[in-house]
């Protein structure tokens, strides 16, 4: 599915009566990389969301597929929601069919596409959400959880090369987070760019391969070790840092690690400090 880039250049907005909640953004979603995008409540990561799937329109800058800009006349929006797809924190805000089966249609119906097609594209969605066995439960039935996989499988069944996700953790336990990056290495399978807002730190240093940090209505987007390792960055944002890095930084004031050092996670972690054991002769 993902052959594509989505970008957006010097991107501004505001709602009406209020100030500039973007003022000057640069974002880029290679093809099938894993971009986290992190920002304080109110920082303006849902609505830069909804501008680069064509929800909203940008008062000033440009949003591109492939370096071509969104056409935003109805013909153009509708190509552009094609190959880039937006699912909303709450899964209640996109649920409205009878059954998971038809929820998933709804959005490969609207394409005009023949009942074969719909049928595949459905039930692909369905494997790879692992929904299956849920297809002809109501919606309601469903916990929390398996309504955001419906969501996204809905999403999916449009086959985007961009799938764009708004706090796809917000509100589940442990289990449903685990749950639902299992979900994300299907769709990764299936060639699709992933880009999901959050508030965890640790959680996009573990899964990103980008970064991009929403602060003062603008966009610092890079490595995740490097911006996330970023103390007065983090500050600004109101983000907290990673736990891997605020220990292996102890660890280093203590000279048990290289002050280079920016593990990602907890295996990273380990290895590190089981390397630097190993070179001195000691044992983990």
């Amino acid at each position: 599915m993902s052959h594509r880039s989505l970008s957006a250049e010097h991107v501004a907005f505001a709602y009406h009566g209020a100030s500039d909640t973007l003022i000057d953004v640069d974002i880029e979603m290679a093809p099938r990389s894993r971009v986290a995008l992190l920002g304080a409540n109110g920082s303006g990561k849902t609505t830069l969301l909804r501008i680069l799937a064509g929800s909203l329109r940008p008062s000033r800058g440009t949003v591109s597929l492939d370096h071509t800009p969104i056409k935003y006349g109805r013909a153009g929006l509708r190509t552009h929601r094609q190959n880039v797809q937006l699912v909303l924190q709450n899964p209640d805000d996109q649920l409205f069919s009878a059954d998971v089966r038809h929820d998933i249609a709804f959005g490969p119906a609207n394409l005009g596409l023949n009942t074969d097609e719909i049928l595949e594209r459905v039930d692909e969605a369905m494997r790879l959400l692992s929904l299956t066995d849920l297809a002809d439960r109501p919606a309601h039935e469903l916990s929390y959880g398996e309504r955001k996989r419906v969501t996204i499988a809905g999403a999916m069944a449009m086959r985007p090369c961009v799938l764009l996700l708004d706090e796809p953790t917000a509100g589940l336990d442990p289990a449903g987070v685990a749950e639902m990056f299992q979900a994300l290495e299907r769709l990764e399978e299936s060639r699709t760019t992933v880009v999901l807002s959050t508030h965890d730190a640790a959680l996009a240093l573990d899964w990103a391969s980008s970064v991009a940090i929403v602060e003062g209505g603008t966009v610092r987007q890079g490595d995740p070790g490097e911006l996330l390792g970023n103390a007065s960055l983090l500050a600004a944002a109101r983000l907290a840092a990673p736990w891997s890095l605020e220990l292996a930084a102890k660890l280093a004031r203590d000279g048990f690690l290289p002050q280079s050092l920016r593990p990602r996670n907890v295996s990273e972690v380990h290895a590190s400090i089981a390397a630097h054991a190993l070179r001195h002769g000691g044992r983990v």
